[in-house]
Formats: structure tokens, C-alpha cells, sequence
């Protein structure tokens, strides 16, 4: 068995974090495998995407012995005797195709298809994606098969505030809302009065500029809005750990890993329920703007409703057990075979 890490080496990202999760997943299991990638050669822009497309679709399947390869990236080939199994997170790349990177947009549109085509079987997070794969290739094999949190899960939910800061695990992109997070948190400290604060943690996407601008205009002197970019897992932990809540207003998600990652350390969430969160995470949706999500916070003041919200957070964890998923992944993978 082969598993494609090329995405290892692309940035930090959600699918990224993914790869660590089947290599966990994998050691789990009583199957030989092999991790494949390409040498990094430094190159990028229109040499690179076709350097990592000729990688995903005709070099990863070739790179070494096995009867089966996993694709993590939602790109990936076949090849003679070793079938694909292709993980694809969503897709909305495809669907709202304004949000990412005209480049990134356009190898997408071209290689997605293909991959799908060639698969023995798709294997996606969430039911919301795959009737959204199914929708747009009805003859597709799709499996579900959610994602677990690559942090480590804690003793038992929390009993109380740890501190006053915010967290926003996300990189900058359109669709993220980082604008709503901090009009949250702003209007959240006036009705308040408290010390609340917000951690922005996440990627560089394309959006950064126009993040790290709003932010100076809400917070000059950079008092109550901080940035944090790559962080290690230890590190990512300490971060969950010493906040008090996590936000995630996004407009739209496959999956939200950072959901998934907050439950594993017991930390209350709230997040807009868009596209996969409400099934990941029924807890703490809030529907409206940035007012609603200021009173929701402020309603997190109260000891029992952050106790309460700390239980509702932890149960979801215990559905996303590694466990769990290594258990899936085999039977996944024997189905393939």
C-alpha cells in the first residue's frame, strides 16, 4: 500500500493535518505501507502545479509496490494493478471557484474529475460532501469516513474560564470570515466590558493583507488582536488550551477540522453551522451576524453555560476517536483490495 505525502510539502493546510491522521491511522494497522513523495525542488508558480500534477496522477502510483495508493489532496491517478483510493475533503473549489487562487481554481477544474474517474473508491468527511460529489458524478463510489482530531483529547471537560481570549483556527481566506470574528470580539469587549481578546491562527491566504489591515483599523495599538501563523502541534495545543472559547464563522465548510480539534481539548465553539459544521458539530451554531456571535460570547461569561457548552464540545470528541477512524480506514481499504 502506498500513501501520496506529497501534500506535506505543499503548506500547511486542513488536508495537511489530514496526512498526519492516516499515517496514524495506518501505523494502527496491520497493513504493510509505504509513504511516497516527490523531492522537493524548490520550484514555483506554472512549473510547480505541473510538476505536482504529473506527481498526483502518473508518478505517486508508480513510486512504489503495493495494490492500492491513497490520494489525501483530492487529485491523484491509477495505475495498472494499483488501484486509487482518493480522499476528496469537497468541493468547493469547484463550486465557488471566486474564493481560492485563480491558478489553484483552474488545476483543480482540470484534475478533480479525472481523479474521481479513476478512483476504485472516494472517500470524503461528511455527508454534506459527498452529496455534493455524488451530485456532480453520480457513478462515483463515496464513502464517508470523518476525520479525528490529530490532538490529543483530554481527561474530562472543563469547569471553568481559563482565560478571555478568542481563537480563530483558519487560514485567511475569503470564505473564513476573519472580518466577523474580529466585529465579534469588538463588539463583544463594549457590551461586556471585559478584557476579551481574539487569536487569529491560521495560514497566509489570500485574503492576509485585508485581515491584517482591518484588524489595525479595529485595534491600533494591536492591544486585543493577535496573529499567529505555523504552529506546531505541541504549540497548537498550548493555544487551545489557554483559550476560552473558539469561533469559526465561516460561509461555508466541508468538514472544520478546528471544531473537531477544540472538542478534543474540551474548549466551547461557536461557528455559523454552514455547509458540513452543524453535522460535525451540532453545538454552538449561531445564526445571524456579528452581533449575534458578541451575545453569544457574552452569554459564555456565565460559569454554568461555559460548563455546559465545555460537556456539549467534549461529547463530539469521543465520535472522532482515532480509534475510530483507523477502524473505518480498514474497512475502507479492505473493500478496495
Amino acid at each position: 500500500m502506498l500513501l501520496n505525502a506529497a501534500v506535506a510539502a505543499r503548506g500547511v493546510s486542513g488536508t495537511a493535518t489530514a496526512l498526519t491522521a492516516l499515517e496514524r491511522a495506518l501505523e494502527c494497522l496491520s497493513v504493510d505501507w509505504t509513504r511516497v513523495a516527490p523531492p522537493d525542488v524548490g520550484r514555483r508558480g506554472l512549473r510547480r502545479a505541473i510538476d505536482d500534477a504529473v506527481w498526483d496522477m502518473y508518478r505517486a502510483p508508480r513510486a512504489g509496490a503495493g495494490d492500492v495508493i491513497i490520494h489525501p489532496a483530492n487529485v491523484g491517478g491509477d495505475h495498472r494493478g494499483i488501484q486509487s483510493c482518493l480522499i476528496v475533503h469537497d468541493t468547493m473549489v469547484l463550486d465557488f471557484p471566486q474564493w481560492y487562487d485563480k491558478r489553484y481554481a483552474a488545476y483543480a477544474r482540470a484534475l478533480i474529475p479525472l481523479s474521481v474517474r479513476r478512483a476504485a473508491v472516494v472517500v470524503t468527511p461528511s455527508r454534506a460532501s459527498r452529496a455534493s460529489i455524488v451530485r456532480r458524478w453520480p457513478r462515483a463510489q463515496v464513502t464517508v469516513l470523518p476525520w479525528p482530531s490529530v490532538v490529543p483529547v483530554v481527561a474530562r471537560p472543563r469547569e471553568r474560564p481559563r482565560s478571555r481570549n478568542v481563537v480563530m483556527i483558519a487560514a485567511t481566506e475569503p470564505r473564513k470570515n476573519h472580518w466577523l470574528a474580529i466585529d465579534a470580539v469588538r463588539m463583544a469587549r463594549i457590551i461586556t466590558g471585559e478584557d476579551i481578546t481574539l487569536t487569529l491562527i491560521g495560514a497566509r491566504g489570500i485574503v492576509e493583507e485585508g485581515v491584517q489591515a482591518y484588524a489595525h483599523i479595529c485595534d491600533p495599538l494591536r492591544s486585543w488582536i493577535f496573529r499567529r501563523q505555523l504552529l506546531r502541534d505541541s504549540e497548537l495545543v498550548a493555544a487551545l488550551d489557554d483559550a476560552w472559547v473558539a469561533i469559526l464563522p465561516s460561509s461555508h465548510e466541508g468538514y472544520g477540522l478546528p471544531l473537531i480539534e477544540a472538542s478534543a481539548r474540551a474548549l466551547p465553539t461557536l461557528h455559523s453551522g454552514a455547509g458540513a459544521m452543524a453535522e460535525v458539530m451540532p453545538e454552538g451554531i449561531v445564526q445571524g451576524g456579528a452581533f449575534d456571535y458578541a451575545l453569544a460570547l457574552a452569554d459564555l461569561l456565565d460559569a454554568e453555560q461555559y460548563e455546559r457548552a465545555s460537556r456539549a464540545t467534549y461529547a463530539t470528541a469521543g465520535r472522532h476517536a482515532g480509534t475510530v477512524f483507523a477502524s473505518g480506514l480498514k474497512d475502507i481499504l479492505e473493500g478496495v483490495t
